[in-house]
């Protein structure tokens, strides 16, 4: 589908630049499983202001085919306040190993990457602009998480003047990456200036019967089943909001692979949302950015 909060160029789609960019330095790598993982960049020299869900051009050097950079895009987890760029990535394996995360998981500590300004208008700006904002609902499959890591950093910083929701799907909960972090912020009632701060965090797996989901007791289902109401009941969501999951009252922000986003919109759109797409007289009440059909896809490999 058509990704209307990055609006990528047909050689961001292909991994081409014609720019160096700046560099940075890999000062850590946190592993949540063999195939998924936080990557931390000490730039050098300033990193200019960007608003949190931003993406950027991320280029790493192949040795191995001559020293040419082989670029992607990827959302930054971590906000300009960072000393560091932070991103959250999965290893693409299939249908062929991905160029740049097969490259991304050789670096060594202090190995160089290149890096392009932030650019994209997946972020909190629009909801922010509301004379009257309303609740903020966060939805995240798989690595999709990352815009919505930098999002609740500025939020729980600048202040969140309503309620805020982020649901995050994931076939395993060792993939539910910063699930520590979220459960702490969702613990807390003010935020870093002492202002009230209202979060909820609802982390699903859809796959609970796997071995590797056996000692989990959260919620089961993909991120789109949190939006379905059992028999008229309220679902997880609306439960999590304390009210009803309707346009007037939320504003609503969702990020994953196509297909996810395909099922989150048709069950916004059952509720009487709009979005992407602005209503007639320009109001906004989903905001949407996907990356791919599958793990194939450039954003993804």
């Amino acid at each position: 589908m058509p990704d209307p909060a990055n609006e990528l160029s047909d050689s961001s789609e292909r991994g081409e630049s014609s720019e160096l960019g700046s560099a940075a330095h890999l000062v850590a790598r946190e592993d949540l499983t063999d195939d998924l993982a936080v990557f931390h960049f000490a730039p050098e020299g300033r990193v200019p202001p960007f608003r949190a869900g931003q993406w950027m051009k991320l280029g790493v050097r192949d040795r191995t085919g001559g020293g040419a950079l082989v670029w992607r895009p990827y959302t930054v987890a971590s906000t300009s306040r960072s000393a560091v760029l932070s991103f959250y990535v999965r290893r693409v394996w299939k249908p062929a190993p991905g160029k740049l995360t097969t490259l991304l998981w050789r670096l060594e500590r202090g190995d160089e990457v290149r890096w392009q300004a932030p650019r994209g208008r997946f972020t909190l700006e629009r909801w922010r602009a509301e004379r009257e904002p309303r609740a903020l609902l966060l939805l995240a499959g798989g690595t999709g998480l990352a815009p919505f890591v930098a999002q609740l950093e500025e939020l729980v910083h600048e202040g969140a003047p309503t309620r805020v929701v982020l649901a995050h799907g994931a076939s395993y909960a060792d993939e539910l990456g910063f699930r520590a972090h979220f459960e702490q912020l969702a613990s807390s009632s003010v935020d870093r200036a002492g202002r009230p701060w209202s979060f909820a965090y609802l982390p699903t797996v859809s796959r609970p019967g796997h071995p590797r989901n056996r000692a989990w007791r959260g919620l089961c289902g993909r991120v789109e089943d949190l939006l379905a109401s059992p028999a008229d009941a309220p679902c997880a969501v609306e439960r999590a909001l304390g009210h009803a999951l309707a346009p007037a009252k939320v504003f609503a922000l969702a990020c994953g692979y196509a297909r996810t986003i395909d099922n989150l919109l048709a069950a916004l759109h059952a509720r009487g949302f709009a979005g992407p797409r602005a209503r007639a007289d320009g109001t906004l009440d989903v905001l949407v950015d996907s990356f791919g059909a599958d793990e194939s896809s450039p954003r993804a490999s």
